[in-house]
């Protein structure tokens, strides 16, 4: 078995050259640092780390990740561990049920210490119980019911806190801490229960484990709001993979931008980061159509730049409200630009928004920016100095035909990129079901 190893390592080995990254999965999933750590500075040197091979189906997206952290950010120190104490198996240690009686145990906060009429006990692995109504665990909770109960027993420091009841009460005895299962349990009760994002992942979990359909569409509902307001970089798209959130998948990736791929790359250096799970549950491919997904729509938006003009129609003045672009553009006296039809002005429009269109390509980041850049141009029109604006269009642009400029082209921006289809692999269920 010994010398088949070797055989199989050695096979591995040969390929580092030829096929780099399917080289760098097949050694990350035995565990081969020394083969993954060569394969990765192969595909550095070779540039394919944005490359696809069937393998990255097969990895975790933290993998993919630590790839994309050695190849991509300079400033990586050497030497960098691919494997070492990150394989899938030994990230996902299991949660043992605590015997009872092993360590003391505490009621929960109210007023799940000790409902009116509670006919059964609920106790964490955190060693928390909470005193609750079977009723009401069979309508929101009905999987908790499924689970045998045992006889309740006493920790050796425990104290009733004055309840005489708790022995001729059954116990449950579940794997989740305390802080989820308390948030649940609220849930199902009208009681406040504030979800936090830092806990997203172990609600819909134990709240899928435990059959709490309505606990789980309003964890989506919450999920989707804030989404919405997001103007952060916490990774939705791995959390809407990881639970096969189709349309929150859709829209967390149109919302993605660079400076997330720095982000997750933060997050994964982070072994207790709270996002570890999904990056664990999640596989490397759907990180890559991601990137993928996002250098196709930012190619169509930055050709934009190159081509697009405004209406006709739109760019009379108040002067003259049948001015036309043509009209305009023809004035234009630099005749650097005159081949593509664009005026000194609006070359240097253009080249105010490909930075921004080069970190996040949506009509929404021009206009979070459009205060920046309108100030730019017509700081460019009033300055009788500048070399970049000609004196014919210093006369004849306004503020307002600018404003109206800068809308359309936003609408445009959002009009290419949404016809960019996203990968239809995303749209499916992304979780490593080997490895659940």
């Amino acid at each position: 078995m010994e010398e088949a190893t070797q055989l199989m390592i050695a096979a591995i080995k040969a390929q580092t050259s030829q096929s780099p990254l399917r080289t760098f999965a097949i050694a990350y999933i035995h565990d081969l640092e020394d083969i993954a750590s060569k394969s990765a500075e192969e595909v550095e040197r070779q540039q394919l780390c944005i490359s696809y091979v069937d393998e990255l189906e097969t990895i975790p997206a933290k993998a993919y990740i630590r790839l994309l952290d050695f190849c991509m950010v300079k400033k990586t120190p050497r030497p960098y561990t691919f494997c070492h104490g990150s394989n899938i198996s030994q990230q996902q240690s299991s949660v043992q049920t605590p015997l009872p009686g092993a360590r003391a145990t505490r009621n929960a906060s109210p007023p799940l210490d000790d409902l009116p009429g509670a006919d059964i006990i609920i106790r964490t692995s955190d060693m928390v119980e909470f005193r609750v109504h079977r009723v009401i665990l069979n309508m929101g909770a009905p999987g908790l019911l499924r689970i045998s109960p045992t006889p309740y027993q006493h920790s050796p420091d425990s104290s009733d806190n004055g309840i005489p009841s708790s022995n001729a009460l059954p116990l449950l005895q579940l794997a989740e801490k305390c802080e989820t299962i308390s948030t649940l349990l609220r849930m199902c009760y009208p009681c406040d229960s504030p979800i936090l994002l830092s806990n997203f992942d172990a609600l819909y979990t134990a709240a899928k484990k435990y059959s709490m359909q309505m606990v789980m569409d309003r964890l989506r509902h919450e999920l989707i709001n804030l989404l919405k307001g997001c103007d952060d970089s916490e990774p939705y798209y791995l959390l809407a993979c990881r639970h096969s959130f189709k349309d929150i998948v859709y829209k967390s990736a149109k919302a993605f931008s660079e400076r997330d791929l720095g982000v997750w790359i933060a997050v994964e250096r982070k072994p207790k980061s709270i996002w570890r799970q999904s990056f664990d549950a999640v596989p490397a491919s759907a990180v890559f159509r991601l990137l993928q997904f996002h250098r196709k729509t930012k190619a169509e938006a930055l050709a934009l730049t190159s081509k697009w003009v405004p209406k006709p129609h739109r760019f009379g003045n108040v002067f003259d409200p049948t001015t036309t672009f043509d009209a305009v553009a023809n004035a234009c006296q630099l005749p650097a630009y005159r081949p593509s039809r664009y005026p000194c002005w609006l070359s240097l429009f253009m080249s105010k928004v490909r930075p921004v269109l080069e970190e996040k390509p949506r009509g929404s980041s021009i206009r979070d920016k459009v205060m920046d850049i309108l100030l730019d141009l017509q700081g460019e029109l009033l300055n009788a100095q500048s070399k970049q604006i000609c004196t014919m269009c210093r006369r004849s642009i306004t503020t307002e035909q600018l404003k109206r400029m800068v809308r359309d082209f936003a609408d445009k921006v959002d009009e290419v990129a949404n016809k960019v289809n996203l990968p239809s692999a995303i749209a499916s269920s992304m979780v490593i079901e080997s490895h659940k």
